[in-house]
């Protein structure tokens, strides 16, 4: 049933004429089980608006989607107070997931629902940024993470800060804290517009990390964003793509992987024509893919992850005889 409803939400027509009640229900539910309910609803007002699917898909899934567009509106607002207060900080900020795909890359703000306010800083204006961020928050939670640990071992502050009910995640890194997983050299901030292969770098290596670090749950929505920027970028789609796998070579192999479910979504024209510039085949999206744990590179993460941590020993002194001299 998952793979059925992936069909529905490519760019390809297929046949859902025959799907009984249960398969139905089946199909909407697992839309929003999957944060799709708004991508389903558009696809399904695009290309089959005379199915039973739709009409019946139209009247549970109206409500969940104008209930994102609502949400969306008031993330955009923070977003806005976020960035505002940055630049005035002289705190270049770029947007990751939510704030840069909305805006962006999807049709309407309604198909996509933001979560937290997750964007990235340069590491090297860390307590600046840390400060913008205490200015502008409603609420904090007592244990806040300091601008040591966000340098040498948190990829961002999580669940620290929120303006009203939105939680703001600020990171300092384009992924975790393992060095081997970030770009090499690391990327500078320096505008406020995310480039596209970092975005496309970031929501890739995003679904890897919950498939190597057996935690958490993979959503068919990262697919569909992915999805979004390959079609949005469609002249220039196999360029990105190469820049996002030059960023960090160790993990090509395994964002080639990803990509392979991602192109299934895709029209045939332009998915055959990514499988042969890139080299890779169309794979079918399935439960498998989509729960947690896998033997994706899981040796290959754990030998980085240790090596990453010596590395960050080695320049720990450099950064503390640094931080010694600014407090005199």
């Amino acid at each position: 049933m998952l793979t059925l409803l992936s069909n529905i939400l490519s760019f390809r027509k297929i046949e859902i004429e025959s799907l009984s009640d249960e398969e139905i229900a089946r199909v909407i539910k697992l839309a929003v089980d999957n944060d799709v309910c708004g991508w389903l609803l558009w696809r399904l007002r695009r290309d089959y608006s005379d199915t039973e699917l739709y009409a019946k898909a139209k009247e549970q899934l109206t409500p969940l989607v104008g209930a994102t567009l609502l949400r969306n509106s008031v993330k955009s607002r923070v977003w806005n107070t976020i960035k505002e207060a940055m630049q005035k900080a002289g705190v270049a900020c770029m947007p990751l997931k939510g704030c840069a795909l909305i805006e962006t890359y999807y049709p309407d703000k309604s198909l996509r629902d933001m979560s937290d306010i997750d964007f990235l800083v340069d590491i090297s204006k860390v307590d600046e940024a840390l400060r913008v961020i205490k200015a502008i928050s409603t609420k904090t939670e007592n244990v806040e993470t300091s601008s040591f640990k966000l340098r040498f071992s948190h990829p961002h502050t999580t669940g620290m800060y929120w303006i009203g009910s939105v939680t703001l995640e600020m990171h300092v890194r384009l992924f975790t804290r393992n060095g081997f997983r970030n770009p090499t050299p690391p990327i500078e901030v320096k505008g406020d517009a995310m480039p596209v292969e970092y975005l496309l770098y970031h929501l890739t290596n995003h679904i890897l990390y919950h498939k190597q670090r057996r935690e958490g749950r993979i959503f068919l929505r990262w697919l569909i964003d992915i999805q979004q920027i390959f079609t949005k970028e469609a002249e220039r789609t196999v360029e990105i793509c190469s820049r996002a796998l030059a960023l960090n070579p160790f993990y090509a192999s395994q964002m080639k992987e990803v990509w392979r479910r991602v192109i299934t979504l895709l029209d045939d024209d332009m998915a055959r024509y990514l499988s042969e510039a890139l080299n890779i085949t169309a794979i079918p999206i399935d439960d498998d893919f989509l729960s947690k744990g896998s033997y994706w590179g899981l040796m290959q993460d754990n030998i980085l992850s240790f090596i990453g941590k010596m590395r960050c020993l080695m320049i720990m002194p450099s950064f503390l005889i640094k931080e010694c001299l600014n407090r005199k």
